[in-house]
């Protein structure tokens, strides 16, 4: 595995117009590595500016900690109700997990002009069929 140093100089050599074969000869790497690596590009630069550890090999991003609570509490609730034979499906759940972010939010102090904003969460159909 590379670290984000090594991915960021990948890059470069693509960007100089390098053939994607011989940069994955060059570092000793299958050709769908360099692709996936590539299709990650703004993503490991962006890592790559802010990054203090030189060693870091993942770029890795920070979920929304109302999120992580929800899907905590919700997987909870879901035991809970298969335990007592309660029928579930996919909306029933989703609509329990917007009501689990809704209390979430609303339990923390609103954040102050210098606080990160967080974005709503909608329990989607790609959001349920990930979690």
């Amino acid at each position: 595995m590379l670290t984000i140093q090594e991915q960021v100089k990948l890059l470069d050599r693509i960007k100089d117009g390098k053939k994607i074969v011989k940069v994955a000869r060059h570092y000793d790497l299958n050709e769908s590595t360099i692709h996936s690596i590539r299709k990650d590009e703004k993503n490991i630069r962006a890592t790559a500016t802010v990054s203090f550890n030189k060693e870091a090999k993942n770029v890795m991003t920070s979920r929304n900690k109302f999120i992580v609570k929800t899907e905590s509490a919700l997987a909870v609730w879901i035991s809970d109700s298969h335990k007592y034979n309660i029928p579930l499906d996919s909306l029933v759940i989703r609509e329990k997990a917007q009501q689990l972010y809704q209390h979430f939010m609303a339990d923390e102090p609103q954040p102050g002009p210098s606080s990160a904003i967080f974005m709503d969460f909608t329990a989607s159909k790609g959001w349920f069929e990930k979690f």
